[in-house]
């Protein structure tokens, strides 16, 4: 699925499968997401340039947000061992 030019980064993980997960949680709640970056992690691991970005219609931020912190609370609190330091929430 292609974003058009209204859409924004609702979060950033430098690993690929909290990305996928993340964006599986959306399409789950009915929120259209796409990953972004998964080529650039892996050309620049650990930088700046390897962020993996998830991506949502602007006008589905709050709903988006609400959905992955759902989501990232539930994975701290069944998979400790999958926590992602990295993860950095987009505060609009």
């Amino acid at each position: 699925m292609k974003m058009g030019s209204g859409s924004v980064t609702v979060a950033k993980y430098d690993d690929f499968l909290l990305a996928s997960m993340a964006k599986q949680t959306l399409d789950d709640a009915g929120i259209p997401a796409v990953v972004v970056g998964e080529m650039n992690a892996a050309l620049y691991p650990g930088t700046s340039f390897g962020a993996i970005e998830v991506q949502v219609p602007a006008e589905r931020f709050d709903e988006a947000v609400a959905a992955l912190e759902e989501f990232e609370t539930s994975l701290e609190q069944n998979h400790p061992e999958l926590e992602d330091d990295s993860e950095e929430p987009i505060d609009e």
